[in-house]
């Protein structure tokens, strides 16, 4: 069996010499309340300390997500002109070209409107837009 805080406490109270005798009536009801507090303390802590993240799951319909799609270096200005027409008619709306240092878009469309591009060979990846971090 795992110590509790209060056991802990008048462990640590005892050992110490704080106590010659057993703890009074009053400094037990102190202790057990100190525990209390501590436990609850250690249960909201594990929970409140987390951002939650948004839920993912559609209602009734499915959710606009924002993705960056990227091209192989050979495919054209019409090409790429074609691709973000096909996802504009679907619903999407382009947010950002990218023209210098990678050929793509970034695109606010629902998921299950990029079917069409999985497997288009021009395309070098359709990913998540968001927020990358470094560990």
């Amino acid at each position: 069996m795992l110590a509790t805080p209060l056991y802990l406490l008048l462990w640590l109270c005892l050992s110490l010499g704080q106590f010659q005798s057993s703890p009074s009536t009053q400094l037990a009801s102190d202790l057990a309340q100190t525990n209390q507090l501590l436990q609850a303390s250690v249960e909201l802590g594990d929970s409140s300390n987390h951002k939650r993240k948004p839920s993912r799951r559609p209602n009734h319909k499915e959710s606009k997500m924002s993705y960056i799609i990227t091209f192989k270096e050979d495919t054209t200005q019409q090409q790429l002109d074609d691709y973000e027409h096909q996802l504009v008619s679907q619903g999407g709306h382009i947010t950002h070209r990218y023209t210098s240092v990678l050929k793509g878009f970034a695109v606010k469309i629902e998921p299950s409107a990029l079917n069409s591009l999985q497997q288009n060979p021009q395309i070098t990846g359709i990913e998540p837009d968001g927020e990358v971090h470094t560990s």
